[in-house]
């Protein structure tokens, strides 16, 4: 008798659990489901932090090619012109500040590095304080007629502040 009682306890265990190999084929679709959802979320979460990355990659690599193109090509043959031909606010000033200005509306959306940016306006700066002429045109002169171009009261209030050499503006990212 003890060996049937034994017998029917353990049917009545299994009969109030639900089927094993039903539970286990339901639970394991669930997981796997769940699984390959997180895969994907992750891996789309990964593509988009790439793709971010190769875009300010990108984005800096042209910034830096436009940057030379206008200190170092544009400038050498301004100032390779005879006296009285040179335009240098049209042909060097202009597309250095709109420049600046790019690169100022990209760092105030976090593309570019505060450490990146620093750098930049570091030398800004420092070209303000050695005030050079181009083409008879000095960087502070050449600031004062270009910031009227630019139109962007923001942004000259800013280089303003950089000028005098207010760094909480700018080092510690955008505000």
């Amino acid at each position: 008798m003890n060996r049937e009682s034994s017998q029917n306890n353990k049917k009545s265990q299994l009969k109030d659990q639900p089927t094993t190999a039903g539970s286990k084929r339901h639970w394991s679709m669930k997981n796997m489901l769940i699984r390959i959802v997180l895969i994907i979320a992750g891996l789309s979460v990964y593509m988009v932090i790439h793709n971010i990355d190769k875009q300010r990659e990108m984005k800096m690599k042209d910034l830096q090619k436009r940057f030379e193109e206008v200190t170092i090509d544009v400038k050498s043959k301004i100032q390779a012109q005879p006296e009285g031909q040179a335009r240098p606010l049209e042909d060097y000033y202009y597309p250095f500040w709109d420049l600046q200005l790019e690169q100022y509306k990209l760092w105030k959306k976090k593309f570019i590095t505060p450490e990146m940016y620093t750098s930049w306006m570091d030398l800004r700066q420092q070209e303000w304080m050695q005030n050079d002429t181009v083409a008879g045109k000095t960087y502070q002169e050449a600031w004062e007629e270009t910031k009227k171009h630019l139109s962007d009261d923001e942004f000259s209030r800013f280089m303003e502040d950089v000028f005098k050499g207010n760094r909480k503006v700018y080092a510690d990212g955008p505000q």
